[in-house]
């Protein structure tokens, strides 16, 4: 008996909770291809008469429109590859979505000849691969530039998969992202290059991919997305639905598609009786999307590097009117002529929240959906005025609010010209194949379920939604290994053991944040996390010792100001603030700046050794220390240098108390974990 999922959905919400890398298509100039030699192109679906979608496009097609073919401001197409002309495939293994894991996995299938090229079929919705690694290539005067608009970087130390199919299985070149002072230590974060020394564009390694599996006989299906599907027995095929009218027919269904799109999808599909319960719809509403902004400035001159100022983060915070700054001057692609004159991109905000809050200035200025990228340019007043905006704001931090440059710096950037155009990125619910730039947990309840949900029916489900490493492309390769070794005694290529972080919930409806400090919020960056784990804060008349030596209330600072750490400066890279508004059980500390209230369990530095408060007091290495029930408002705390992890202290001065500035920071609390509830779940991964 089949059953339909849309009766179980309307129910549920209601429950309690090795290989040379080959060659592809890129245009541009020559040195950019020497990594992979030269293919000819091929014609997208749309000249064989059959309907196009045009979104990947848009972007492209939207700045030439206005602003001619010939535009630098322009990207360069996207690489096309070899497509099938068949009407109704049938195929062993339907792999939806055209992104990292979903590639990696058929790429695996047939590397270890679990499968033949021909028996697998690749279905996307839009008509590039890729998904939210979304590489800007071609840009600039000499048209040499990128933009990563999404994805970007490997982290080794987190990323160890992700970091060895590049360098190992692909055999792609990498180079530093932010290369340490001391040349002699060694690089913690990577990018994609070419063999040249340029950068290639982070979504590279999915077109390498995507080009291995065609040349092994795989048939790629651009601008189809799936619509739904039916299975009428637990083994039995699937007949799937995709746009345009077209069907295909698959024994096994990969699903590589984000939670959004995977929600639409299995809400119109029907499946045997039994496979839509309640358990798997509650499982897959236990994520949720995270909104997230990109402005790279391309600057003629690039006057950050005159300063000398090439690696490191800055921060503004903003609001509707005032554009918030999160930057980094390592990130963008620049390059310097024999002379030593530099032009590229600087990265001038990189922000992220679950409710959009932080992007609420460029709202209004991301052209119409459905991609996440928009070209903004100088020769028009609108994008005029935002490009001045820009640069306004960048001389109003370099005067008042950096530590790196004398305040009479801001002139000489002042006196530069504007940017001449920018590339901005939201990811939000209106990009239809993404939903969002990356996913958080909203309960571990049911964890296991959501990472798979179906495969005993043969649906699999790899994305970085349902992950054990959320907003990497990571969490989709261990999804996919997993899957492969689970259903296809496929082990993974890796000689090194995979050990998944930490699970945390990111976000609920109970422990909604508002800002805190000052009534307008004034840039204070909200979150809440710690998954089950307590807490971490103290109230906000605390006395936090800045970087100067001076005292100021907890509650008013912001994120960027530079703090004392108890050894060296540091600089506060968010602020969190937990609304309470009840009696609570705290600890506190008669210092001599007054008492300093805290929760027991928030780690404080004694000696060599961080302890939590109630542990060091039951040590008796803290004296004056009484536990007592107050009505408590709000609960502040700080994350500090999380931009250099390992590096500082992670920490801030209260009360003459040197107390964990590790925040929620789930990298952070994995590396060096304080709390005991950190130290137990790292101790049992």
């Amino acid at each position: 008996m089949m059953q339909s999922s849309a009766a179980f959905f309307a129910a549920a919400i209601f429950l309690p909770s090795a290989a040379t890398a080959p060659g592809i298509v890129i245009n541009g100039e020559p040195e950019r291809r020497a990594l992979f030699g030269s293919l000819p192109t091929t014609s997208p679906p749309g000249e064989c008469g059959l309907p196009e979608y045009t979104g990947a496009t848009s972007t492209i097609m939207d700045c030439r429109n206005t602003y001619g073919t010939d535009s630098w401001y322009c990207p360069e197409d996207f690489p096309m590859f070899p497509t099938s002309s068949e009407t109704s495939p049938n195929c062993e293994l339907a792999v939806v979505g055209a992104g990292a894991g979903g590639l990696y996995s058929a790429m695996r299938l047939i590397d270890t000849g679990k499968m033949q090229g021909s028996d697998i079929c690749i279905f996307e919705m839009t008509n590039r691969v890729a998904g939210r690694l979304y590489s800007l290539r071609g840009l600039g005067p000499n048209r040499d530039l990128s933009v990563d608009a999404g994805g970007y970087r490997t982290w080794p130390q987190f990323t160890p998969v992700l970091h060895a199919l590049i360098t190992e299985y692909l055999n792609i070149p990498m180079e530093c992202y932010d290369p340490p002072p001391n040349a002699s230590d060694p690089c913690a974060v990577f990018n994609i290059i070419d063999e040249t020394g340029n950068k290639a564009g982070f979504a590279t390694f999915v077109e390498v991919m995507m080009q291995k599996v065609v040349d092994a006989g795989a048939r790629f299906f651009p601008s189809r997305a799936l619509v739904s599907f039916e299975q009428t027995e637990m083994d039995g095929p699937k007949t799937l639905h995709l746009s345009y009218g077209m069907t295909a027919i698959a024994n096994k269904l990969l699903l590589n598609i984000p939670q959004r799109p995977l929600l639409t999808v299995l809400r119109e599909s029907t499946m045997p009786d039994g496979a839509f319960t309640p358990t798997v719809w509650s499982a897959l509403h236990t994520s949720q999307t995270e909104i997230v902004s990109k402005l790279y400035l391309y600057y003629e001159n690039a006057w950050w590097y005159d300063l000398g100022l090439t690696s490191g983060d800055f921060d503004l915070p903003g609001d509707a009117t005032q554009m918030p700054l999160s930057g980094r001057y390592h990130d963008g692609h620049v390059k310097c002529d024999e002379m030593g004159k530099c032009h590229g991109f600087l990265l001038a905000t990189y922000i992220n929240d679950y409710g959009g809050q932080t992007a609420m200035f460029f709202r209004r200025y991301q052209a119409e959906r459905p991609e996440p990228t928009t070209i903004i340019s100088s020769d028009d007043i609108e994008g005029r005025l935002f490009l001045e905006h820009a640069h306004g704001r960048l001389v109003e931090y370099h005067q008042y609010h950096s530590d790196r440059v004398p305040g009479y710096a801001a002139n000489s950037i002042r006196n530069n010209p504007i940017p001449k155009f920018a590339v901005l990125s939201t990811w939000n619910i209106a990009v239809k194949f993404a939903g969002g730039g990356w996913h958080g947990w909203t309960n571990l309840a049911y964890v296991d379920e959501a990472m798979d949900p179906l495969g005993e029916y043969g649906v699999y489900t790899v994305n970085e939604a349902y992950s054990n490493l959320q907003g990497w492309a990571e969490g989709s390769l261990m999804a996919a290994d997993e899957m492969l070794l689970k259903y296809y005694d496929c082990p993974d290529p890796w000689d090194f053991e995979v050990s998944p972080l930490v699970q945390v919930v990111r976000q609920t409806a109970e422990r909604e944040c508002t800002g805190g400090g000052d009534e307008d919020g004034g840039g204070t960056t909200v979150t809440v996390g710690g998954g089950d784990a307590d807490v971490l804060c103290f109230t906000g008349d605390a006395k936090l010792q800045m970087a100067n030596g001076t005292l100021v209330p907890l509650k008013s600072v912001r994120a960027g100001e530079m703090v004392w750490t108890g050894a060296a400066a540091g600089k506060v890279t968010e602020v969190l603030v937990h609304p309470v508004k009840e009696k609570l059980k705290v600890a506190v500390m008669a210092t001599p700046h007054g008492e300093l209230v805290g929760t027991p369990s928030h780690p404080i530095k004694v000696g060599s050794k961080w302890m939590e408060i109630s542990a060091a007091h039951e040590a008796g290495l803290v004296e004056n220390v009484k536990f007592e029930e107050r009505f408590i408002d709000a609960f502040y705390n700080l994350e500090v240098d999380a931009h250099i992890p390992g590096k500082s202290e992670h920490a801030y001065v209260v009360n003459a108390v040197i107390a964990s500035g590790l925040g929620d920071n789930v990298k952070l609390n994995t590396m060096m974990p304080r709390q005991n509830s950190w130290i137990a779940k790292t101790h049992t991964n």
